[in-house]
């Protein structure tokens, strides 16, 4: 578990989070609700997450559940 929160970590420090899991949910086809509904948070949480202005998760469970 600690494991996945460093990676989460470590990919701040060389890369935009909010970028990357835009990236990601682009390439794998799914939409910021559909992100939010598989991880039972809102929808607004996760627009909080992505684009350029996107900032870490502040609940760590919500990085485990995206790794």
């Amino acid at each position: 578990m600690g494991d996945q929160i460093k990676i989460m970590i470590d990919m701040k420090k060389t890369s935009d989070f909010g970028t990357q899991l835009e990236k990601l949910c682009r390439e794998r086809g799914i939409s910021i609700n559909e992100l939010a509904r598989r991880l039972s948070i809102s929808s607004k949480t996760v627009h909080e997450w992505v684009g350029k202005s996107g900032r870490l998760p502040r609940n760590p469970e919500h990085l485990i559940k995206l790794s």
